[in-house]
């Protein structure tokens, strides 16, 4: 087993910051424009067709659709997973909509920081745990937004790939978190559709190992090298920074984007950001 950590200093750090401070400042593209809907069948339709493309369905309802009918969209795409957790129960509606934020603190019990004013790092979602229960798909609506701040960042897996030397590649193909037997390697699938389960530690120090069946062995510098290679990577490779408004239904391809987000500015509370979560299979 071996452990990554990082330096201010270091490129990857610093192409963090400096991409979370464009987007913060609107340096970034705001995303495509969303066509608008009326009738959730409609939406459903052309959002696998456009995940197929470009891995993100963009749909505009003009106000926030009433939870059951967010659940029905969301179940034309995949199947809901429930929220198990005790910890989030209290924002949890019909056990598989999460509420981030909008009154709905998790206030540290939330183990994807989603529900915190503070930057979330790029990730996919559930990326230590065994690929048949990562999530495939997200879908997250807005209830409301604050004029500032909160802005989804998107990262594809393509670009982020294209950048990674074809040694940081095959190094990646032979790693995975420490943590959990049955974790996937960083990096797996064919060039032509390249799969990470990765999310940026940030400071935290991030333990990995040689995982099993990897071939080649993999000593700590060429390890530690390689993930410090995909964290730039990922932030050189964001191509949009999402401003949410009320309405605006965005699904994202877990297996084809990274995502984060930048700070939320709570200045006016009146105004807060308020998402709702499905996952899906």
């Amino acid at each position: 087993m071996f452990q990554f950590g990082e330096t201010s200093l270091a490129p990857h750090a610093r192409q963090r910051d400096d991409t979370l401070r464009r987007a913060s400042s609107s340096c970034i593209s705001g995303g495509p424009p969303a066509r608008r809907y009326r009738h959730v069948g409609d939406a459903a339709v052309d959002a696998v067709n456009a995940l197929a493309c470009d891995g993100i369905a963009m749909l505009d309802f003009g106000a926030p659709l009433e939870t059951s009918r967010f659940i029905e969209l969301a179940a034309r795409l995949g199947r809901p997973i429930p929220l198990r957790s005790r910890s989030i129960q209290h924002a949890a509606e019909h056990d598989v909509v999460l509420n981030l934020g909008g009154g709905f603190e998790l206030s540290g019990t939330s183990s994807d920081g989603a529900t915190s004013a503070a930057p979330l790092l790029l990730h996919t979602e559930e990326s230590r745990t065994p690929i048949d229960r990562q999530p495939r798909l997200l879908s997250l609506m807005c209830v409301s937004a604050p004029p500032h701040g909160g802005r989804t960042l998107l990262s594809p897996f393509g670009r982020v790939f294209k950048r990674l030397s074809p040694g940081q590649r095959s190094t990646l193909r032979r790693i995975s978190y420490a943590d959990h037997s049955a974790s996937p390697t960083l990096l797996r699938g064919p060039a032509t559709r390249p799969i990470f389960a990765f999310r940026d530690p940030g400071g935290t120090p991030l333990r990995w190992r040689v995982a099993p069946r990897a071939g080649l062995r993999v000593d700590a510098t060429a390890g530690n090298r390689a993930i410090a290679a995909l964290i730039q990577a990922m932030y050189a490779s964001v191509h949009c920074a999402l401003v949410w408004r009320p309405g605006l239904i965005v699904i994202l391809d877990n297996r084809a984007l990274f995502h984060g987000r930048t700070g939320v500015e709570q200045t006016d509370p009146t105004c807060r950001r308020h998402l709702k979560r499905i996952r899906l299979l």
